[in-house]
């Protein structure tokens, strides 16, 4: 996970390329070591709880790292520790160790 600093998310350039919806993203070599491609649901999952997304891929991620845009999902701040920003007083999420598997057709089919 990656801390996202941004001004006004409602008019942000970088947070609309995103779409409605951000999905986490990690290194195509890291997807293809798991068998995941681009938009195939998985489970990221820490000591803090869980969420269940697909995942997209970008090559200018560094291998073992999975970032996702924090200012979207509540079910992804679960998972990261809430810290105070020393300077202006605010509450953002940095980072979190995260497990990311592949969720098979099975456990999608008892989720539905």
């Amino acid at each position: 996970m990656a801390n996202a600093a941004f001004r006004r998310a409602g008019s942000d350039v970088t947070l609309k390329q995103h779409g409605p919806r951000a999905l986490p993203a990690l290194n195509p070599l890291d997807a293809e070591r798991w068998g995941l491609g681009e938009g195939d649901p998985v489970r990221v999952a820490n000591e803090r709880g869980e969420m269940i997304t697909t995942v997209t891929l970008r090559d200018r991620l560094p291998e073992g790292l999975a970032t996702y845009p924090e200012h979207f999902d509540e079910q992804a701040r679960v998972l990261m520790p809430l810290t105070i920003d020393n300077g202006a007083g605010v509450p953002y999420y940095r980072s979190a160790r995260v497990e990311i598997e592949p969720l098979k057709d099975v456990e999608l089919e008892r989720m539905r």
